[in-house]
């Protein structure tokens, strides 16, 4: 299924993608070929970061900030802005008192 389901061959309603555990979506993100998939790739860690917001246990099972932040420097900018968005929402959650520091030092 999941071969189908990264080649565009199937589509699994959002009811099934939930059932789905995280570390399969960590393991075919991390896996995937990098010829002509991009689209998947993006796809797969939107679910991912979604995954993530939902239930923080899985932020955990996938690596964590280090799994993110090495997605920061992706050469894909949708891969690299779904995980800076992503770490800086969650930083914002998790340490609002340090996030308003740091965005006020910067400003």
């Amino acid at each position: 299924i999941a071969y189908l389901f990264t080649q565009g061959k199937i589509l699994l309603p959002r009811m099934h993608l939930s059932k789905i555990r995280i570390s399969i979506f960590h393991h075919i993100f991390v896996h995937l070929p990098p010829r002509d998939i991009q689209e998947v790739k993006v796809a797969i860690l939107y679910i991912i970061v979604e995954r993530c917001k939902k239930y923080p246990k899985h932020y955990e099972t996938i690596g964590g900030r280090t799994f993110f932040t090495k997605l920061i420097s992706d050469p894909d900018p949708h891969i690299s802005f779904l995980a800076s968005r992503f770490l800086i929402d969650k930083y914002q959650e998790d340490e609002p008192e340090k996030f308003r520091e740091v965005v006020n030092t910067l400003l």
